[in-house]
């Protein structure tokens, strides 16, 4: 379990060999991406210092860097719909 370090987002890792990251998760339109391809248990998973990577590692010792860029978020309107 690791905090962004801009406190906007949270990192959890699981028995399932995956870590969830949810995004905006003091917000109304919080986000949930699933990080998977381990071949393990998950021991950790944490946020880069400037929220640009995060690093998951597992039992076996196998250690993954995700690198992922944040989109622009979609308003929706009155006149879009």
């Amino acid at each position: 379990l690791d905090w962004s370090s801009d406190s906007q987002s949270l990192i959890v890792a699981s028995k399932d060999l995956s870590a969830r990251v949810y995004y905006k998760v003091c917000s109304k339109r919080m986000a949930t991406t699933v990080l998977s391809g381990h071949r393990d248990q998950l021991r950790g998973a944490f946020f880069s210092k400037e929220n640009e990577c995060v690093y998951t590692v597992a039992k076996d010792g196998g250690i993954f860097t995700w690198k992922w860029e944040q989109q622009p978020e979609t308003v929706v309107t009155e006149d879009s719909k």
